[in-house]
């Protein structure tokens, strides 16, 4: 797994929709493109989102 943040790609690269919310990159700079290499696909998620998922796995983890 590859974690991007696209602030820091130029170009195409630099672009990107939240998969969760469909907040565009250019209205988030600390989106983040999550690259799973094993099966060849991306998701994107914007800082809220990012927050979200982060808060759901670390209740899952605690369960």
């Amino acid at each position: 797994m590859n974690v991007i943040r696209i602030s820091e790609r130029k170009g195409t690269e630099a672009r990107g929709t939240c998969t969760e919310c469909g907040k565009e990159s250019r209205e988030d700079q600390e989106m983040l493109k999550i690259r799973f290499e094993h099966y060849g696909s991306s998701i994107f998620l914007c800082e809220r989102c990012l927050r979200t998922l982060h808060h759901v796995i670390g209740t899952w983890i605690k369960e």
